[in-house]
């Protein structure tokens, strides 16, 4: 013989049982928020060495960069720019 069993189609929680579940939920992240923070450790930077530091290369790039910089301003960017628009662009096959 078949027991008939009725399953309710929302099982509703009494305010009182869905507040406490909230305030559960809230004060568990709150421990956790705390533990995670104060179990971190302040980051230190290395002390500086002026004997590592001033390598060559280092040197020749901070003389060489501005140039640089000037040189793709002025030349570059305005040559891009000529050839970017018609006619130059069908001259020298620049595509979009």
């Amino acid at each position: 013989m078949p027991v008939e069993v009725q399953i309710p189609v929302e099982i509703q929680m009494p305010v009182k049982i869905q507040l406490s579940v909230k305030i559960r939920r809230g004060v568990a992240i709150s421990l956790l928020t705390a533990a995670l923070s104060l179990g971190a450790t302040a980051a230190r930077a290395d002390r500086h060495q002026p004997t590592d530091s001033g390598h060559p290369l280092r040197i020749v790039a901070y003389v060489l960069h501005p140039v640089g910089v000037v040189i793709d301003t002025l030349i570059f960017r305005p040559a891009h720019w000529l050839v970017h628009h018609e006619p130059m662009a069908t001259l020298f096959g620049h595509r979009n």
